[in-house]
């Protein structure tokens, strides 16, 4: 008898398998990132409360506008409440804390020639500046 040093193989050792063709990527992955609406902005804002009138930036009308880039860059326009407002700084953090996770960044760009009147307020706002016992 002689011996051979004859290789077996299988079809595995041949081609990759399709499954290890297909690059998938879930959601959640390191790596990847959903770019979020407008509308995913505007409910993470909602967490985001003006410290002097007790309400969120949103129902204040404080939110003019939101610009998303491909890269889940975002501006927030918005209007503050009162042309010496203190709490900028504090609502700016606020607002990169609430959309933490959700964006790669996140900046407030402050229209200060913007003037706020209570007609930004939203219904819910009224009801709740009401509720502190503001007639608005």
């Amino acid at each position: 008898m002689t011996e051979t040093n004859q290789t077996i193989r299988t079809a595995l050792d041949d081609d990759p398998r399709p499954s290890d063709l297909v690059r998938d990527t879930l959601p959640g992955e390191p790596g990847v990132r959903l770019i979020p609406t407008q509308d995913d902005i505007v409910e993470a804002l909602r967490e985001v409360i003006d410290p002097e009138l007790g309400v969120n930036v949103v129902d204040l009308g404080m939110v003019a506008d939101i610009l998303i880039d491909d890269e889940a860059n975002v501006v927030v326009d918005m209007v503050p409440t009162s042309p010496t407002c203190p709490m900028t700084d504090r609502l700016e953090y606020s607002a990169e804390l609430a959309c933490e996770g959700m964006v790669n960044s996140l900046s407030v760009n402050w229209l200060w020639l913007e003037v706020w009147t209570p007609d930004r307020l939203t219904e819910d706002g009224r009801e709740q500046l009401r509720a502190f016992g503001l007639n608005i």
